[in-house]
C-alpha cells in the first residue's frame, strides 16, 4: 500500500510521463527533403515520391509522385506518369490530407487523393489515389506509399 507522502510522488510522475507522451505526439516532423517510394511488389509497381517540408514542420510542399498507371481502354495500356499536389498541412498529430479535382478539356475528371502521418522523422501510412478519366477510358492507381528525409 502506498504512504500518503508517496501517493503525490507517483501523481507527479504520472503527470510528467503524460506530458512528455502529449509532446512527442504533437512534434513536428523536420524541415527539408524527403524521398520515398511506392510500396510495390514489383517494377511494374514501383514509383517514386519527393516532398519539401517547411521549416515550422506544419506544411508539406512540391509533393509528387512518379509512377506507372493502368489505363482501361482499347487496348489496355500502361503510361509512367508524374503527379503533383498543391501545399498540405500538417495536423499537430502528423497527419496530412488533401484531394485535388479539377475537369479538364477532353478529360472527364480528374481526382488524386494523396494522405499519410508522419512518424518522428519518417511517413507511415501514406496512400494515394490516382483517377482521371479521359473519353477514351480511364486511368487509374492505387498505392501506399513511404518517406524518409532525403540523405
Amino acid at each position: 500500500m502506498l504512504g500518503r507522502r508517496s501517493l503525490p510522488t507517483l501523481v507527479a510522475a504520472i503527470a510528467a510521463l503524460l506530458l512528455c507522451t502529449a509532446a512527442t505526439a504533437a512534434a513536428a516532423p523536420p524541415a527539408g527533403r524527403y524521398a520515398g517510394k511506392l510500396v510495390a511488389d514489383n517494377v511494374v509497381d514501383s514509383g517514386v515520391v519527393h516532398f519539401t517540408v517547411s521549416r515550422d514542420g506544419r506544411r508539406l510542399t512540391g509533393w509528387r509522385v512518379t509512377m506507372n498507371v493502368v489505363c482501361a481502354s482499347l487496348p489496355v495500356r500502361v503510361e509512367l506518369i508524374t503527379q503533383t499536389m498543391p501545399a498540405m498541412t500538417i495536423a499537430r498529430d502528423g497527419r496530412f490530407r488533401s484531394v485535388y479535382t479539377r475537369p479538364v478539356r477532353r478529360v472527364s475528371d480528374v481526382r488524386i487523393a494523396v494522405s499519410g502521418r508522419f512518424s518522428g522523422s519518417r511517413v507511415v501510412g501514406g496512400k494515394i489515389d490516382y483517377d482521371v478519366g479521359f473519353s477514351t477510358g480511364t486511368c487509374t492507381r492505387k498505392a501506399d506509399w513511404t518517406a524518409a528525409p532525403k540523405r
